[in-house]
């Protein structure tokens, strides 16, 4: 398939799930505008990537300004990040760090990330914190909860969130800007109360005044995205609905 026949099928794609937003905000009375969209680019080529966006700008399907590039894996990211971050042409879009960080691989990603949506212990707070002071950058980070208690997830249990909270404010190099779930692959009505609590959650802490107000709620992936937006996601993290299964 040419490079032209793919672009066509990812901005088919994305046209669909720019529809589907709309109309999960039409039903939860929400403003679409309001939803950062972040483009899950993880084993796509970037040359594929590259030409999706120029598509995406050039069709005015996304202000410049509402580009987001999301990686999960740190030498994949690096690469990327790099890469854009050298080219004018998309030095400006926002780069996400979505995946779990190893604590020994903090230097590797942390000055080419706007956001780290997996922050998930006080060891990789502590050394997120180390590090950021030695490159004099601060840190957008969200803190992943692990709702639905799954094994397999990394994040934070729910009920030890206060006092890792009460705990972050030792740790001036991060901005704590809200919360990332990740619901199980199920139905609507299974993911719905996950992300209900994660929603429910943020509005508990933020009457608790632990901090300045969060804001974010990153939550909902190519599979359940609908439902999160009802649920009052701000972020959702979209890779297979508009870039293909990989």
């Amino acid at each position: 398939m040419s490079l032209l026949d793919i672009v066509d099928q990812n901005i088919i794609r994305f046209k669909t799930v720019l529809h589907k937003i709309n109309i999960a905000c039409e039903s939860s009375n929400r403003n679409p505008d309001k939803i950062k969209i972040v483009l899950v680019t993880k084993t796509i080529p970037l040359e594929i990537i590259n030409s999706t966006i120029t598509r995406i700008l050039e069709e005015k399907l996304l202000n410049p300004n509402k580009i987001i590039l999301g990686e999960n894996k740190v030498q994949e990211a690096s690469k990327k990040f790099i890469s854009w971050n050298e080219n004018s042409k998309y030095n400006n879009f926002e780069r996400h760090f979505i995946g779990h960080l190893q604590s020994n691989k903090i230097n590797k990603i942390i000055h080419l990330t706007h956001l780290l949506h997996s922050l998930d212990s006080l060891l990789l707070a502590e050394k997120l914190n180390r590090n950021a002071k030695k490159k004099n950058i601060l840190i957008d980070s969200l803190i992943q909860i692990n709702i639905a208690k799954e094994t397999s997830k990394f994040g934070l249990n729910e009920d030890s969130l206060i006092d890792f909270l009460k705990k972050m404010n030792n740790f001036n190099q991060i901005n704590i800007k809200g919360f990332m779930t990740m619901a199980p692959n199920s139905t609507p009505e299974k993911v719905e109360p996950i992300f209900n609590q994660l929603k429910l959650l943020k509005a508990q802490i933020n009457h608790l005044e632990l901090m300045p107000p969060l804001e974010e709620l990153s939550m909902g992936m190519s599979n359940d995205f609908e439902t999160a937006i009802k649920c009052g996601a701000t972020i959702i993290r979209i890779g297979s609905a508009i870039f293909g299964t990989r």
